[in-house]
């Protein structure tokens, strides 16, 4: 394992919605999505597609590119970390062609 998990951009979220008192049904409404969609958001079931970001960045007002780096570092950290077995290394060298 390489360096701490960041956290997933709905937990994020949901620390946001807590410090302001607002309950996920209410937020959904808000966000014009259903609350499931935010409930599996904001567990980490569901990453944040370009519209969630735009509609956070909206609600919010703040950057949208904000929560798409979030899920990018979440991202990058969980490929660094996954088991990938079966795979070869490439060769360091260029391979000579057969004539």
């Amino acid at each position: 394992m390489v360096g701490r998990k960041p956290m997933h951009p709905g937990k994020v979220l949901e620390n946001i919605l807590e410090r302001l008192n607002l309950t996920k049904t209410e937020a959904a409404a808000k966000l014009g999505i259903s609350r499931k969609a935010l409930s599996e958001f904001c567990g980490g079931k569901t990453n944040c597609t370009v519209q969630m970001a735009s509609k956070l960045a909206a609600a919010l007002d703040m950057n949208a590119a904000a929560w798409i780096n979030m899920q990018a570092n979440h991202d990058a950290w969980e490929a660094q970390n996954m088991n990938v077995d079966g795979v070869e290394k490439f060769p360091k060298e260029p391979m000579k062609k057969a004539v």
